[in-house]
């Protein structure tokens, strides 16, 4: 990504929050909140409120956050109680960047926590301890993240829970992702997917296909974060419900986002535009953010600052959400960028010192980064080196803190140009010198970057190679199964038709027969069963018609030929198959009787 572009990283992490629903599901939501009779029907309503509006109106966010609390509190029902504050951390870590909202999330997840381990409800206890992982990796504290994750993994080997375990094997892979374990993290998110497949959860399993997109993402591999990221899209329709529309925005953004690493701008402003036409769909404005977003940083990669400024000029919803949020810093960052690529540096000028206030005392570095990076190269190009170097100290700075060699290579390439243009060919060495080093360990970085490509394609074949040895042994064991089921049924009808050379009752015969045809006839159906789900892909209308009609055809010739079984074996032929055979047995025997008598 270019780093003109990160400016906006944070924008989109905040827009991450925007739940997919209109005002008019609000009104609706309030509505059966006033009708809702039981304490968990209100304290869900009143959560999924909270949670809404907290893109909307925060304060009424705030609202409806403590009237969650409130009546699960009143309830004493500890699982409510519990499910308030999950409700609630999870509200506060959809918008994590804001400063103070992480500390909140982190509060109310804790006392989630307390509350269930004093009860001693482990499936609680899970969700919170992962949600603490989430609330400290948002704020870069990766140790005390693997710690939570850890704890709930000790909890989750003594329970029967499969979704819940893929949770955790999901968290683990985001903790070691963030500190740079990127092998670890592939080995846990296909554990994480192994089971969602055996489990066939879509959610689940759109879950893991996004964070494998995001991952391949980071590793460079774009056409592979495409493959899963087109599979998460794919798993939408199954998950269906009211919020699809709203994952679908989302799904097309980041889509998007990919083209854009491809430096395709077509597609991807093609799939920005279809994003803003879905969300024009459900006609709630916020969830246009997101998209209006991604369309102006790719009008600043692509080099198009006059579209950008176009862009951003017309677009108000863009400015009014951003003011709302008390973020207005980044529009005046904007139009600092548009205006210097336009060459028009008094504007640029402009903006800059209006944005400078808060960048100077932003917490969040990589923003702070984007700007200062930005700043410098503003003031290089309008000769002022004095400010150019003051601001490239300072992206040095922040490099060396966030430890990020990208950051500090470019602060040291901005100085060495700047001091060779003041004539300080001393310090300009220095720098080159700076560069230079920085440039090799990010080039040993690319070489153990392409290292590491090989050793996720070795654990990708791993992973196939087990899944189709894991396939081979299961069809191998359906297969001995099969053949001892049919030996057993041959077993069984040769055994009914010995009964026909024996003195059975009839009624045996025919009890035994009945059994004998359910045994044939439920076997047809079991093998039949597979196909049938292959030609319907699971569709419940179609499996009901192939099956009906398939009974239809078996019943009445399960009927027949019972029948007509047990007649055959009643029957003179069998009767005289056993006085033949009996005849045959006594001129044996008396043969050889009157043999040794006359031996005698």
């Amino acid at each position: 990504m270019s780093k003109r572009a990160l400016f906006l990283c944070l924008l989109l992490f905040l827009c991450r929050g925007i739940v997919a629903q209109q005002p008019a599901i609000i009104d609706s939501l309030k509505k059966r909140l006033a009708a809702a009779a039981t304490n968990e029907q209100k304290v869900i309503l009143s959560g999924r409120l909270a949670q809404i509006l907290m893109s909307i109106d925060p304060a009424q966010s705030d609202e409806y956050g403590r009237k969650v609390i409130e009546i699960a509190e009143l309830s004493r029902d500890r699982r409510l109680m519990i499910k308030s504050y999950l409700i609630n951390g999870q509200r506060y870590l959809y918008f994590a960047a804001l400063k103070g909202s992480s500390d909140k999330a982190i509060a109310y997840f804790q006392q989630a926590y307390q509350l269930a381990r004093n009860e001693k409800m482990d499936t609680q206890q899970v969700s919170s301890l992962l949600g603490l992982a989430g609330a400290y990796r948002a704020i870069s504290k990766t140790e005390k993240a693997m710690n939570f994750t850890n704890q709930a993994f000790s909890i989750i080997a003594n329970m029967n829970d499969d979704s819940l375990k893929a949770e955790c094997y999901n968290s683990n892979a985001d903790n070691y992702m963030a500190q740079g374990e990127k092998l670890m993290a592939l080995k846990n998110y296909f554990n994480a997917q192994s089971i969602a497949e055996i489990i066939k959860n879509p959610s689940l399993l759109r879950t893991c296909y996004t964070d494998l997109s995001k991952f391949y993402a980071s590793v460079s591999n774009i056409d592979k974060a495409l493959d899963y990221g087109t599979k998460a899209k794919d798993e939408l329709p199954k998950i269906g419900g009211e919020g699809q529309k709203f994952y679908l925005v989302n799904d097309l953004n980041y889509m998007g986002s990919l083209y854009v690493q491809k430096k395709n701008y077509d597609i991807a402003k093609n799939l920005y535009e279809q994003a803003i036409r879905v969300a024009d769909t459900v006609q709630f404005q916020t969830l246009k953010i997101p998209s209006y977003i991604s369309l102006l940083n790719l009008y600043l990669q692509s080099d198009e600052p006059q579209k950008a400024k176009d862009f951003f000029d017309n677009n108000k919803e863009l400015k009014n959400f951003l003011a709302r949020f008390g973020i207005g810093y980044a529009v005046d960052q904007a139009y600092g960028i548009i205006y210097m690529q336009l060459n028009q540096n008094d504007s640029a000028r402009y903006y800059f010192d209006k944005a400078y206030p808060f960048f100077d005392k932003q917490t969040n570095l990589s923003a702070s980064a984007s700007f200062f990076e930005q700043l410098s190269k503003f003031y290089y190009k309008t000769g002022d080196y004095r400010k150019a170097e003051e601001s490239s100290l300072r992206l040095q700075r922040i490099g060396e803190t966030m430890g990020d060699l990208d950051w500090q290579k470019g602060a040291a390439k901005n100085l060495d140009s700047i001091y060779q243009q003041t004539g300080d060919y001393k310090k300009a060495l220095f720098y080159e010198g700076q560069y230079k080093l920085f440039k090799d360990s990010l080039d040993n970085l690319g070489k153990e970057k392409d290292l590491l490509q090989l050793q996720i394609e070795d654990e990708q074949q791993r992973q196939i190679r087990q899944a189709k040895e894991e396939e081979a042994r299961t069809l191998r064991r359906h297969n001995i199964q099969y053949m001892a089921i049919t030996i057993g049924i041959a077993i069984v009808f040769l055994v009914l038709v010995l009964m026909g050379a024996f003195r059975v009752s009839i009624a045996t015969i025919e009890v035994l027969n009945f059994f004998a045809f359910i045994f044939l006839f439920e076997f047809i159906i079991l093998i039949a069963d597979n196909q049938i789900h292959q030609w319907t892909q699971g569709e419940p209308w179609k499996v009901l018609a192939i099956k009906i009609v398939l009974i239809a055809l078996l019943l009445p010739l399960h009927h027949k030929l019972e029948h007509r079984l047990v007649h055959y074996l009643a029957s003179h032929k069998m009767i005289r198959l056993k006085e033949n055979g009996g005849a045959w047995w006594r001129r044996k025997f008396n043969r050889g009787t009157g043999s040794g008598n006359n031996e005698v």
